[in-house]
């Protein structure tokens, strides 16, 4: 489960930050734009910490290491 709760749908918005219509509503009343990551009820970017619990975070795949961890 995300920390900003479970993603409800778009908001209908346009981000305040960067302009684009990709504001998503989550469950934990938190609007987040999907593609800048900025946060219109705290007024400014979410970090993946915040965004992700610690099992759920994968944006390490996001940067293409795709390494193998030697056993």
């Amino acid at each position: 489960m995300l920390k900003v709760g479970e993603c409800q749908g778009y908001a209908n918005e346009d981000c305040p930050n960067c302009g684009r219509h990709r504001v998503e509503h989550y469950s934990k009343g938190f609007d987040i734009c999907e593609k800048c990551h900025w946060c219109v009820q705290l007024n400014r970017y979410i970090s993946d910490d915040e965004f992700y619990d610690e099992e759920e975070n994968y944006s390490w795949l996001e940067a293409g290491d795709t390494d193998e961890v030697d056993n």
